[in-house]
């Protein structure tokens, strides 16, 4: 004890340890793992602490040095574990160790909603790119598929022009009448109608049809005049 005032912590070490050689007794543990959390060297504490647990699983300290091993290791749960229950012992030993063990349960309790309040964090941001990905992946497959549905529908006009160029081209020649006659007339409107529609086949046929009809009708016209006499 005269080492642990003095913060003469390795020396009180080597004192322990002489002590513990004589005799194992709780306390003498208890009081190296003290000894190790000031020098921080952690994983001693926790040996430290188990085997005077070991020796008296009621025994104060122990389990409120085995809190603070696993406050340092961020293990809240465990910590938060070995506070409440050296509290629950020291109200039962009537011991005076409330406030400091109530200080360090405050802390892990503190630091174990901090840690929860990260990952809650850390999962929204991870929840929000992953949507944004998402939006922006379906905003990718819309655009191009406008892009296809434009060419596809350029595409379908084309064709349908073709088709209509081509009905164009069927119609004229369903029009583009020639007519040949047995005999040949040398001033027949017939034969006109059919010189012209040969030097003009380049005419649209429905037009060359209209002339037709127009010219024999006249032809026809004037026959009935003669006829008649007129």
């Amino acid at each position: 004890n005269k080492h642990f005032l003095q913060k003469k912590y390795n020396d009180a070490i080597q004192c322990y340890n002489s002590a513990i050689q004589q005799s194992e007794k709780a306390i003498y543990y208890v009081n190296r793992a003290l000894c190790y959390i000031k020098l921080k060297q952690w994983d001693k504490v926790y040996l430290d602490s188990r085997h005077a647990l070991d020796l008296d699983s009621t025994y104060i300290k122990a389990n409120c040095y085995l809190g603070q091993y696993y406050l340092e290791q961020q293990r809240y749960d465990e910590a938060i574990y070995y506070f409440k229950y050296s509290l629950d012992l020291s109200k039962i030993q009537n011991k005076n160790f409330g406030d400091e063990i109530n200080r360090l349960l405050r802390i892990a309790q503190k630091k174990r909603f901090l840690l929860l309040e990260n990952k809650r964090i850390d999962c929204e941001i991870e929840l929000q790119t992953y949507l944004k990905t998402l939006i922006t992946e379906d905003k990718d497959k819309k655009i191009q598929q406008r892009i296809e549905n434009y060419f596809h529908d350029k595409q379908q006009e084309k064709n349908g022009g073709s088709m209509n160029d081509n009905n164009s081209n069927e119609t004229a020649k369903h029009y583009n009448i020639n007519v040949t006659p047995r005999e040949k007339v040398t001033s027949s409107p017939l034969t006109e109608t059919t010189n012209e529609s040969s030097n003009n086949g380049g005419n649209s046929g429905l037009s060359l049809f209209k002339q037709y009809l127009s010219k024999v009708i006249g032809h026809h016209n004037n026959e009935i005049s003669t006829s008649l006499g007129m």
